[in-house]
Order: structure tokens, then sequence, then C-alpha cells
């Protein structure tokens, strides 16, 4: 899709004529709508094989590698 996730598309009514509640749940469904489109697209991307998810360990210990380098450097 072409279509940037975050744009808050206008709703049929002017937001002046709604109620504080009536925008805070339009906005909320929105974003519930962006919020599900979103992961339906990142599901068919991993069953395509465009994306690959890494586990977190993995991600935490190249991290915390990273850092005990540069905690390093900055000790001379």
């Amino acid at each position: 899709m072409t279509e940037n996730h975050f744009t808050v598309r206008p709703h049929a009514a002017p937001c002046h004529k709604l109620s504080f509640g009536e925008r805070r749940r339009a906005y909320e469904k929105h974003i519930d709508e962006v919020d599900a489109r979103i992961i339906a697209e990142s599901r068919d991307k991993l069953d395509r094989g465009e994306i690959t998810l890494i586990p977190l360990e993995e991600v935490l210990r190249e991290h915390n590698a990273l850092d005990l380098l540069d905690r390093q450097d900055r000790a001379g």
C-alpha cells in the first residue's frame, strides 16, 4: 500500500460538530483500524519471507556486547 499508516482520515462530520467524547472515540477507532492493517500487512510479509523476526534474546545479547565495547572504548 502506498498510503501512510499514520495519516488521520477526516470523518463525515466536521470535528467542531462532534463532542470531545465522539472525537476521541472516532480517533480511537481509526487508530485501531490502522493497527489492525499494520498487523495484517506484517503477517503477510512474514508469511512471504519478506521480513524475519529476530529473537529478543539475540537482540539483547548483541546490544549488551555493543554496550560493553562502548564502555571499554570510553575507559581507554
